[in-house]
C-alpha cells in the first residue's frame, strides 16, 4: 500500500499534466483567433483597398467626363475658323474619320486645363447619339469615360447621354440687370397683370415690380400652369425687399452668375466668325416681300435694310399694310435677316412664315438681327402685329400650329426693343397658290396673333445704358387679353401691362446645326466595371444606373 507522500506526488504530477493540456489548448485557441483576426484584418485591408480603387477609378472617369464636356461646351462648329475663347471642333472630336472608329483620348488629364496635376489615367471619347458615329457640334451625344486607379489598376467606366442647352432652353425671362414687372392700367377699371405660365425666370441683378396706378388697380405678377420658379444670381435682389410679393415662389440662389454670350459671340459661333456689321454681307433679305392688292407678294428691289413706314407703305392696305419674311430650307446662311431698324405702326403687320412640306422635319427658323449702335432716343425698334401661317385642325378644337416657334430676334441696338401688339386674333386672306407645297387648302391662313414666338435676345456689348433692353407691353383692354411671349433674355427687361409668359416649346431643335449651345448637360448616366474583353468599339461593360449629375455651364 502506497504511503501518503507517494500518492500526493502522483496527484501533483497529474494536475501538472492537465494544466499543460489546458495551456496548449489555450495557446491553440489564441493562435487560431490571432490568425483569424489577422486574416480578417488582411481581408478588410484588401477590401478597403479595392473599395478605394473603385472610388478612385470612378472619380477619374467622372473627371474625364466633366473635362470632355467642358471642352465640348466651348468648341466651335465643325469647319469654322478660330474664334477667341473657343476650341476648334477638330480638337474636341474623338473619332477617327478615316477608319470610322473611336479614337479615345488616353492618359492623365492635362494639368494646364485642371490647374493641378492629375493622378491616374483615363480614356474618354464621344459619339453621335443619333448616328452612332462621329459626333459633331451641336448634336446630342453619348460620352464614354474610363478611369484607371493609379494604385490598384482597377478600371471603372461611365456612360453619359447628353444634349446641348441652348439660348432659350432654360428661361422664359432672364435679365442681366433688372427684370421689372409694371402694372399699367390703360382704361378705368382695367389692370395690367403678368401671368407666369411656364418656365423659369431669373436675374443676375434684381427682380422688381412697380405698380403704376393706385390700388386696387395694381396687381402683382401671378403664376399659373407650370411656372417653375425664380433663379437668382448670388448677388441678385428682390425689390421691394419688404413684403411677401413672391410668397409661394421657388427662389433658390444660383452658385454663380448665369453667363450668357453676347450677340457678337453668337454670331461668331453660328456664322463663321463674322461680326454684326459683317453679317450684313450674309443677308437673306430677298425673302422679305410686301403684299399686293390681290394677296400675292412681291420682293423689294433692292432688298431693304430697315422695315419702317416707307417699306410698309409699299403694301396695299387691305385693311393692313403687310410685309412677309419667309424662311427657306435651302437658305445659305440659315435665314439670317439683317436690319438696321424695324419700326411698325399700329396697323402694320409682319408675317413670319416657316412653311415647308408637311412631312419635312428638317429644322428651319428665322433669325432677325437688328444691328445699329447709333440709334437715338425714341428711335428704338418697335414690333406691333405679327402673323403666322397656321391651320385649323378639324379633328381638334381651336387653331393648331403648322410650324415651330423657331424665331430669334437679336436686339443689338443702343435702344430698347419694344413689343406692343395692337390687333387681336384675325385672319388675313388665304394666300394664293405659289408652289405645290404651300398647303393652300381652305383650312390654312395667315393669322394675326398678339404673340411673340421664339426668343428675343439682347445681350449686347454696346456701351449705351439701354443697349439690348426689351420692353413688352400688353394692352389690358385688348379683346385677346394683352400679349403672349415665349422667351426673353436681355440686359434689362420691362414687362408692362397684361402679358402671358409661356415658354412651352423649345426655340430651336436639338438637331439644328446652326444652334448656339451654352453648355452640354446630362440626360442619363450609368456606370460599371470594365471587363477584360472591353474594346472602345464595343464598350459593353455591365452598367448600373446612377444619379444624373448636371455639370452646369462651363466658365472659361
Amino acid at each position: 500500500m502506497e504511503d501518503q507522500a507517494t500518492m500526493h506526488a502522483r496527484s501533483s504530477t497529474a494536475y501538472r499534466g492537465v494544466a499543460l493540456i489546458y495551456a496548449l489548448v489555450a495557446v491553440l485557441v489564441i493562435s487560431v483567433l490571432v490568425l483569424g483576426v489577422g486574416r480578417l484584418v488582411s481581408f478588410h485591408a484588401v477590401s478597403e483597398s479595392t473599395a478605394q480603387g473603385y472610388a478612385r477609378a470612378i472619380y477619374c472617369a467622372e473627371a474625364a467626363a466633366a473635362w470632355q464636356m467642358a471642352r465640348m461646351s466651348r468648341c466651335n462648329l465643325p469647319g469654322a475658323p478660330a474664334v477667341s475663347g473657343r476650341l476648334p471642333w477638330e480638337v474636341v472630336n474623338t473619332w477617327n474619320e478615316a477608319s470610322n472608329r473611336p479614337e479615345p483620348y488616353v492618359g492623365p488629364l492635362p494639368a494646364s486645363d485642371l490647374g493641378t496635376s492629375f493622378e491616374g489615367t483615363v480614356k474618354v471619347w464621344v459619339k453621335s447619339a443619333a448616328l452612332g458615329g462621329v459626333w459633331t457640334a451641336p448634336e446630342d451625344f453619348v460620352l464614354f469615360a474610363i478611369g484607371t486607379d493609379p494604385v490598384t489598376g482597377i478600371q471603372r467606366g461611365i456612360t453619359l447621354n447628353g444634349t446641348g442647352t441652348g439660348l432659350g432652353d432654360q428661361y422664359a425671362l432672364f435679365a442681366q440687370g433688372t427684370l421689372l414687372f409694371e402694372s399699367l392700367p390703360l382704361t378705368p377699371g382695367s389692370t395690367g397683370v403678368a401671368l407666369l405660365k411656364m418656365g423659369y425666370i431669373g436675374a443676375n441683378g434684381s427682380v422688381a415690380f412697380n405698380t403704376r396706378g393706385a390700388p386696387p388697380q395694381a396687381q402683382l405678377p401671378s403664376q399659373g400652369g407650370l411656372f417653375f420658379g425664380c433663379r437668382l444670381g448670388p448677388d441678385a435682389v428682390l425689390q421691394p425687399g419688404a413684403g411677401a410679393w413672391t410668397a409661394g415662389w421657388d427662389i433658390p440662389r444660383l452658385p454663380d452668375v448665369m453667363r450668357w454670350p453676347t450677340i457678337e459671340d453668337v454670331l461668331a459661333y453660328v456664322w463663321k466668325g463674322r461680326t454684326p456689321a459683317q453679317a450684313a454681307a450674309l443677308n437673306d433679305n430677298v425673302q422679305i416681300q410686301y403684299r399686293n392688292a390681290d394677296g400675292t407678294f412681291s420682293s423689294f428691289s433692292p432688298p431693304p435694310r430697315q422695315l419702317t413706314a416707307a417699306e410698309f407703305d409699299r403694301s396695299t392696305s387691305r385693311p393692313y399694310r403687310t410685309i412677309r419674311i419667309r424662311a427657306r430650307l435651302d437658305a445659305p446662311h440659315h435665314n439670317l435677316i439683317y436690319l438696321e431698324n424695324i419700326r411698325m405702326r399700329s396697323t402694320d403687320v409682319l408675317i413670319l412664315d416657316l412653311r415647308k412640306e408637311f412631312n419635312d422635319d428638317r429644322p428651319t427658323g428665322i433669325r432677325i438681327l437688328i444691328h445699329n449702335p447709333a440709334l437715338g432716343a425714341n428711335e428704338g425698334p418697335v414690333i406691333t402685329n405679327l402673323a403666322y401661317f397656321e391651320t385649323e385642325n378639324s379633328l381638334a378644337p381651336g387653331d393648331q400650329r403648322a410650324q415651330s416657334p423657331s424665331y430669334i430676334w437679336f436686339n443689338n441696338t443702343s435702344q430698347p426693343l419694344t413689343y406692343r401688339p395692337h390687333l387681336a386674333l384675325q385672319e388675313l386672306d388665304r394666300p394664293p397658290a405659289e408652289d405645290p407645297d404651300d398647303w393652300n387648302s381652305a383650312n390654312y391662313r395667315y393669322r394675326i396673333r398678339p404673340s411673340l414666338r421664339g426668343l428675343v435676345y439682347g445681350m449686347a456689348a454696346l456701351p449705351a445704358p439701354d443697349a439690348g433692353s426689351v420692353v413688352i407691353e400688353g394692352d389690358p383692354a385688348a379683346p385677346a387679353g394683352g400679349a403672349t411671349i415665349q422667351s426673353v433674355v436681355a440686359n434689362r427687361i420691362v414687362v408692362r401691362g397684361r402679358v402671358t409668359v409661356n415658354n412651352a416649346e423649345p426655340v430651336e431643335s436639338a438637331r439644328d446645326r446652326h444652334r448656339y449651345v451654352l453648355y452640354y448637360r446630362v440626360k442619363s448616366r450609368s456606370r460599371g466595371e470594365i471587363l477584360p474583353n472591353f474594346t472602345p468599339d464595343n464598350p459593353g461593360f455591365p452598367m448600373e444606373r446612377g444619379p444624373v449629375y448636371d455639370y452646369g455651364p462651363f466658365v472659361p
